[in-house]
Protein backbone atom coordinates (compact mmCIF):
# COMPACT_ATOMS: atom_id res chain seq x y z
CA UNK A 1 0.00 0.00 0.00
CA UNK A 2 1.80 3.27 -0.37
CA UNK A 3 1.16 6.40 1.39
CA UNK A 4 1.05 10.24 0.43
CA UNK A 5 3.12 12.44 2.18
CA UNK A 6 1.39 15.49 3.34
CA UNK A 7 2.73 19.41 3.60
CA UNK A 8 3.08 19.66 7.53
CA UNK A 9 4.66 15.86 7.65
CA UNK A 10 7.42 17.44 4.84
CA UNK A 11 8.05 20.04 6.80
CA UNK A 12 8.72 18.10 9.64
CA UNK A 13 11.24 16.26 8.04
CA UNK A 14 13.09 19.02 6.90
CA UNK A 15 13.07 20.30 10.73
CA UNK A 16 14.43 17.12 12.05
CA UNK A 17 16.71 17.30 9.48
CA UNK A 18 18.35 21.02 10.00
CA UNK A 19 18.00 19.53 14.44
CA UNK A 20 20.46 16.54 13.49
CA UNK A 21 22.35 18.46 11.52
CA UNK A 22 22.96 21.26 14.20
CA UNK A 23 22.98 18.93 17.15
CA UNK A 24 25.70 16.79 15.21
CA UNK A 25 27.88 19.86 14.71
CA UNK A 26 27.42 20.95 18.58
CA UNK A 27 28.70 17.31 19.48
CA UNK A 28 31.75 17.26 16.96
CA UNK A 29 33.15 20.22 18.00
CA UNK A 30 36.94 19.36 19.48
CA UNK A 31 36.98 18.88 23.48
CA UNK A 32 39.82 21.41 23.38
CA UNK A 33 40.81 24.58 21.25
CA UNK A 34 44.12 23.90 18.97
CA UNK A 35 46.64 26.39 20.18
CA UNK A 36 49.79 25.26 18.23
CA UNK A 37 51.85 23.54 15.52
CA UNK A 38 52.52 19.50 16.08
CA UNK A 39 55.92 18.17 14.39
CA UNK A 40 56.12 14.98 14.12
CA UNK A 41 59.51 13.11 14.40
CA UNK A 42 61.25 10.00 15.14
CA UNK A 43 63.04 11.66 18.19
CA UNK A 44 63.58 13.60 20.18
CA UNK A 45 59.94 14.86 21.15
CA UNK A 46 58.25 16.31 24.00
CA UNK A 47 56.91 13.96 26.16
CA UNK A 48 53.02 13.84 27.09
CA UNK A 49 51.87 16.49 29.53
CA UNK A 50 54.81 18.74 28.35
CA UNK A 51 53.58 20.79 26.19
CA UNK A 52 50.58 18.46 24.56
CA UNK A 53 48.13 16.46 25.78
CA UNK A 54 45.98 12.90 24.72
CA UNK A 55 42.07 12.61 25.78
CA UNK A 56 39.07 11.35 24.82
CA UNK A 57 40.86 10.09 21.62
CA UNK A 58 42.83 13.95 21.18
CA UNK A 59 46.13 15.08 20.72
CA UNK A 60 46.03 18.74 21.85
CA UNK A 61 49.20 20.85 21.49
CA UNK A 62 49.13 24.29 24.16
CA UNK A 63 52.43 25.36 22.16
CA UNK A 64 54.15 24.27 19.22
CA UNK A 65 55.58 21.57 20.16
CA UNK A 66 57.19 18.19 18.52
CA UNK A 67 56.02 14.69 19.54
CA UNK A 68 57.72 11.50 18.75
CA UNK A 69 56.34 9.00 16.03
CA UNK A 70 56.53 6.27 18.70
CA UNK A 71 54.07 8.18 21.33
CA UNK A 72 51.74 8.89 18.13
CA UNK A 73 51.70 4.89 17.33
CA UNK A 74 50.94 4.07 20.85
CA UNK A 75 47.79 6.44 21.01
CA UNK A 76 46.36 4.78 17.55
CA UNK A 77 47.38 1.46 19.35
CA UNK A 78 44.47 2.44 21.24
CA UNK A 79 41.97 3.44 19.03
CA UNK A 80 41.30 6.77 16.35
CA UNK A 81 43.13 9.62 17.08
CA UNK A 82 42.14 12.80 16.31
CA UNK A 83 45.35 15.18 16.14
CA UNK A 84 44.03 18.91 17.46
CA UNK A 85 46.33 21.37 16.30
CA UNK A 86 46.81 24.49 13.90
CA UNK A 87 49.22 23.10 11.83
CA UNK A 88 51.04 19.44 11.73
Amino acid sequence: MLFKTSAPNRKLSVFGALLLAVTSSLFAAPAHAATGTINIVPSGGVPEGSGWTYSNGQITPSSNITINASDLSAKLALGPVVVNADRI
